[in-house]
């Protein structure tokens, strides 16, 4: 039998078994398959959903798609000002 190497150590042995082990690490895939989750809907998307079907409904797709760009953009720069609203925790 080996020595043993400190308190509770390898032996001399085990530790040559390990330098010489023929040991590979199993090929693990870096992907995956499946299919990534769905967005969860809030109550607040499916009143901006109806708010799109209703402009687009009275508008027009091409007039809808104009208006909800200005809002963005509104959007956008109430969000580099600084006075953006964070989200409802509830």
């Amino acid at each position: 039998m080996g020595q043993r190497i400190g308190r509770g150590g390898l032996r001399k042995r085990e530790i040559v078994m390990i330098e010489k082990s023929n040991v590979r690490f199993f090929p693990v895939q870096m992907t995956t398959d499946r299919v990534p989750p769905q967005h969860l809907m809030q109550p607040c998307d499916f009143g901006l959903l109806n708010a799109i079907y209703s402009l687009e409904a009275q508008l027009g797709s091409v007039e809808a798609y104009n208006r909800l760009c200005d809002a963005a953009h509104g959007l956008k720069a109430k969000i580099d000002a600084g006075h953006a609203c964070t989200q409802n925790p509830v």
